[in-house]
Parts: structure tokens; C-alpha cells; sequence
């Protein structure tokens, strides 16, 4: 997704850089760390206990409004780049011919366990937005857009697996 959202980002502000994959989020951490990359775009998470160190600087986030976890750095939107404004997302697939009622009490019980107050705590802590309600249906309907919009980055940035 990394190198994904890095590529969008690189189609709206009309620059190039180079891709340098990594393994991992450790790894790409210590890349950026080490100056062996200048800029990487990936979740919070593995960037947020650096940049409190102040050894790595947020340039933007793309969460629909500032982070209460780093308040003085601007949205993508605020910077004049709307599109690039949409945080990651974690969701749970099944295969397609589980049924409606299987569906739906996953989907209940997986609200129940991420709407705790210690698993909203925990995810704020970390600088992970809390997850939104999203019904089934409108998480898949979420998915084929985000699907479509970057298999748009994929042909217009000519990526080709390696």
C-alpha cells in the first residue's frame, strides 16, 4: 500500500521518485532513518514513537482531519491534495458464498470487541484512527473504490509485479 499511496502521491504533485521496496515496516524504518530513502508513506504506527523521538518529521497525514497525536502537522487536504486524503483500513473478508446471518453477526461482533474503551484507547495511543461503523455492504462498496482508484495508479504509474 505503501508504495501504492507513494505513487498516488507522486501522480498529484507531478514529481518522480524512485520506489525502493522494502520487507517490511521495520526495515523501512530503518531505510528512513538511515537517509537510505528520503520520504516513505505508510501507517502511523510504525512512524509515530520516531517522529515523537524527533528523529523522523511528519510531512502530512491522511486522516480526513488532524491527528490529536501530532496537532501542528497538516492533512493532505489542507496542502491542497483532497485525493490523497484516505487513511488505511483494516477489514476481515469471508468467502463469498458465507451467508447473510454468518456475515452479519461477524460483523456484529467484531464492532462489539473494536468499540471497547480500552481497544479505542489502545488504537488513539498508537495513532490509529478508531475505526469507523461501517456496515458490510458499505465496506465492500469502500473496498471497489479504493480497488478501482488504484488500479487507475497502477496503470497510469506503470507498475508491473516483480
Amino acid at each position: 500500500m505503501g508504495q501504492l499511496n507513494a505513487e498516488m502521491m507522486q501522480l498529484a504533485v507531478a514529481t518522480k521518485a524512485v520506489h525502493i521496496p522494502c520487507r517490511g515496516g521495520s526495515p523501512l524504518i530503518t531505510a528512513v532513518l538511515s537517509n537510505e530513502v528520503q520520504f516513505a508513506l505508510d501507517n502511523l504506527v510504525i512512524f509515530l514513537p520516531h517522529i515523537q523521538a524527533g528523529k523522523l518529521r511528519a510531512l502530512a497525514v491522511a486522516s480526513p482531519a488532524r491527528l490529536p497525536q501530532l496537532p501542528d502537522v497538516p492533512t493532505f487536504a489542507e496542502l491542497g491534495h483532497a485525493p490523497l486524503n484516505h487513511p488505511s483500513w483494516t477489514g476481515i473478508a469471508a468467502p463469498a458464498n458465507t451467508s447473510p446471518a454468518i456475515v452479519q453477526a461477524l460483523h456484529e461482533a467484531i464492532r462489539a470487541a473494536a468499540t471497547e474503551p480500552a481497544m479505542i484507547d489502545n488504537l488513539k495511543n498508537r495513532g490509529v484512527i478508531p475505526p469507523e461503523e461501517m456496515a458490510p455492504a458499505a465496506f465492500e462498496k469502500m473496498m471497489s473504490e479504493r480497488l478501482a482508484a488504484y488500479g487507475e495508479v497502477v496503470r497510469r504509474a506503470n507498475i508491473r509485479p516483480e
